[in-house]
């Protein structure tokens, strides 16, 4: 059973089950990075797509089985060179700015994971660290 998670202000709103392609968009465009900042879906026990972050940037992960992968942004600087920022996923924590990305991939990512529960093949993704 499919059915999608809302973060308020850190305390998880009622679950939506069975969510449209529509209500998973909204929920994403509706996190403002403060009162809500957070969606998750799940997929069942072992399959979830977690997504943190507002208007400024995004970050997304997904586990499948015990597998955690991360979307990273198209462009990706050297290591040594990587930029850290501020992104508030339930709470402010900071990540590579190479992990940080726009609304358009993570409702991408998650349309995607809601129809066949995997990664969106066209972009791109990491192991997390």
């Amino acid at each position: 059973m499919k059915e999608i998670q809302l973060v308020r202000d850190g305390v998880p709103d009622g679950p939506v089950v069975e969510p449209s392609s529509q209500e998973v968009t909204e929920a994403i465009r509706q996190m403002d990075g403060e009162e809500r900042s957070q969606v998750a879906l799940f997929v069942d026990d072992h399959h979830s797509l977690t997504i943190g972050g507002g208007p400024n940037g995004f970050v997304c992960c997904v586990i499948i089985e015990k597998s955690a992968k991360v979307l990273l942004a198209r462009t990706r600087p050297p290591v040594d060179e990587e930029e850290w920022v501020e992104v508030v996923s339930g709470q402010p924590d900071e990540y590579p700015v190479s992990e940080v990305v726009q609304i358009s991939a993570v409702i991408q990512a998650a349309e995607h994971f809601l129809k066949t529960g995997a990664l969106h093949p066209e972009l791109l993704w990491a192991n997390e660290l």
